[in-house]
This record gives C-alpha cells, structure tokens and sequence, in this order.
C-alpha cells in the first residue's frame, strides 16, 4: 500500500464516519469508530473460534 492510498482511504472513513453526526468533532469520530471496528472484528473471530464445550 502506498500513502496515497492510505490517505485517500482515511479520508473516505473520516467523510462516512463524519456523515453520522456523533457530538464529536470528525477525526475523533473516526479513531472511535474504527477502533470499534477492530474490537467488533476481534470478538467476532474469538466467538467465531471457541471450541464448543
């Protein structure tokens, strides 16, 4: 990936995010809700994962 890329897509999540109208300014809103991606991402796999008991 090159950092054109990188910024062209940071800047599409931060449009999309700052479209939802969260009480925070645009950035802050899309470092959180790509934090909660990640976290969503990360449980999914771990229930995804669980051996059965």
């Amino acid at each position: 990936m090159n950092s054109e890329l990188v910024t062209y897509v940071w800047r599409w999540w931060v449009e999309a995010v700052g479209s939802l109208g969260l009480p925070l300014d645009r950035q802050t809103s899309a470092y959180f809700m790509l934090g909660l991606a990640f976290y969503a991402i990360g449980a999914a796999y771990k229930m995804l994962t669980q051996k059965e008991k």
